[in-house]
């Protein structure tokens, strides 16, 4: 989400800047490429990359950490596995709100109230999820089954 918000300010200040994207005599291509603001493109990436946290953290999940323990998320269910041991399946929220005082950033809260634990998702991609576990502080890895 401060991509976002950076791609957009950035984009903003530029469309307002006038002839600022203009090249200027005795610039050379290195300072023009390091001014150039994000093209709508790359603003739209950036929106759906955030956007899309949500469902990219659905999925069989493996933990790096102990290929034992496993991780499915669904739409509304988060269900944690371990060999040998019976799964623990509770309800989740996914959004924006911090657990622990409910104000808004850009961060990802995954709260599961049943066991009242909050994690914020540091990535979440097509092969990886990471995320922290507030109470510990400590970064939970899984990669996806296959």
């Amino acid at each position: 989400m401060k991509k976002i918000l950076i791609l957009a300010a950035a984009l903003y200040l530029s469309a307002c800047s006038g002839d600022a994207g203009n090249s200027t005599e005795g610039e050379d291509l290195a300072t023009i490429a390091a001014t150039q603001s994000p093209t709508l493109g790359q603003v739209a990436e950036a929106v759906a990359e955030a956007s899309s946290v949500p469902e990219m953290i659905q999925g069989s999940w493996v933990s790096v950490e102990d290929p034992k323990a496993t991780l499915v998320i669904t739409k509304d269910k988060y269900i944690l596995g371990y060999e040998g041991s019976k799964n623990d399946t509770v309800d989740y929220t996914i959004s924006h709100k911090s657990c622990t005082d409910s104000t808004e950033n850009e961060d990802y809260y995954i709260y599961l109230p049943k066991d009242d634990m909050c994690y914020i998702v540091v990535d979440a991609n097509e092969k990886n999820l990471s995320f922290i576990y507030t109470a510990r502080g400590n970064t939970l890895t899984y990669t996806r089954v296959k």
